[in-house]
């Protein structure tokens, strides 16, 4: 069974915080989200890109190839940036639909 704690407060209590809390909340998603950072490291790997792309190393290579995706070789390692990372999945999804004539 779970631990419980009953507390004895006022209502007025309760509610600041309650406001409290929901400000807390707020803030972190605010910034989350401004910041444009979350679980994404500043620079990733060819794996951490194909695997947050959901595509292979392969398709990930023909994408770098065909200048969808920019890739930096830094000390022999190729890196992918985030913001060039989120910023080429904005325009391939509004390929998508897209014919060519």
């Amino acid at each position: 069974m779970e631990n419980q704690i009953l507390l004895s407060i006022s209502l007025g209590e309760f509610e600041t915080l309650q406001k409290n809390w929901i400000k807390d909340v707020l803030t972190e998603i605010n910034n989350g989200e401004t910041s444009g950072k979350s679980d994404i490291p500043e620079l990733l790997t060819r794996k951490q890109t194909a695997k947050y792309l959901g595509i292979s190393l392969v398709s990930l290579y023909h994408w770098t190839k065909e200048g969808k995706l920019q890739s930096y070789k830094i000390s022999g390692r190729i890196r992918y940036k985030r913001n060039e990372i989120l910023k080429a999945v904005q325009e391939v999804k509004n390929l998508k639909y897209k014919r060519s004539r």
